[in-house]
């Protein structure tokens, strides 16, 4: 007998979920995000104009370092209007990109709720839910 009723059930300790730390953003990945807020679009309206598949490419490559092909990045940069050379290698940097970096306070992560303002991206839906389109 363990003392406990027959229908309860003892407190279990479990351990918090384990998460990933968020990486730091690539040298790349900053150089895409200063280019897309430069040409003032969201992570949807680049996918859209690049050819890639959704905002969430873009959010991938933006926050958890995806490496876009070099068809990608090219077409990145021309929906930017930067010069894809300076995607790919950081040299010649625009003359905007330095103010960019300083005024984003480059070399911290971004917290949780920056990140989240620049996701556009809604969740898919969700079959048989009511309100959301299929």
């Amino acid at each position: 007998m363990t003392g406990y009723p027959a229908w309860t059930i003892p407190s279990v300790t479990m351990s918090p979920p384990r998460t990933r730390p968020k990486p730091e953003p690539s040298p790349l990945a900053l150089r895409i995000r200063g280019a897309r807020d430069h040409a003032v679009l969201t992570q949807d309206q680049l996918a859209a104009a690049a050819g890639l598949h959704n905002g969430r490419t873009v959010w991938r490559i933006e926050s958890e370092n995806a490496v876009p092909d070099a068809l990608e990045t090219a077409a990145i940069a021309s929906a930017c209007s930067v010069d894809p050379g300076w995607l790919l290698t950081g040299e010649h940097p625009p003359s905007w990109f330095d103010t960019w970096l300083a005024d984003r306070d480059v070399g911290r992560p971004l917290t949780d709720e920056e990140n989240d303002a620049d996701t556009d991206v809604s969740p898919p839906p969700v079959a048989g839910e009511k309100g959301r389109a299929a």
